[in-house]
């Protein structure tokens, strides 16, 4: 599958581009990462689902590796298939984010350090 055009954002400061397939052949949604160049370091993907009319958190998924592989093995242009294993909903919004953990820990944590996105936030929201 070729990467689309134009991404849904990216983390430009190392090179992560995110862009998003609606549904796989068996029906499921995913994520695909695209690396810019070689990436020097590890990043940790949260996942959260967001009810819209109240802000509420209605699901959330952490993962060590986007795609089960770690971002520092990705290489250039290589698409990284990840599923995203949380619903899409009527009502609801998916906001994406990927950060570096202080020290190696169980997710979530405790003092992350979020990279930015070329939209100026730390999260990508799905729609």
């Amino acid at each position: 599958a070729a990467f689309p055009p134009t991404p849904i954002a990216s983390y430009p400061a190392v090179g992560i581009e995110l862009s998003m397939s609606t549904r796989d052949a068996d029906g499921q949604s995913v994520l695909l990462w695209r690396a810019q160049h070689s990436i020097r370091l590890n990043y940790q993907l949260e996942a959260r689902l967001i009810r819209d009319v109240d802000g509420q958190e209605i699901g959330r998924r952490e993962e060590w590796y986007p795609g089960g592989i770690p971002t520092s093995q990705w290489t250039p242009d290589q698409l990284v298939r990840d599923p995203l294993l949380l619903p899409i909903t009527a009502g609801a919004h998916i906001e994406v984010a990927l950060a570096q953990c202080a020290t190696p820990q169980t997710l979530p944590c405790d003092k992350p350090t979020p990279l930015t996105t070329d939209q100026g936030g730390t999260a990508i929201v799905l729609r």
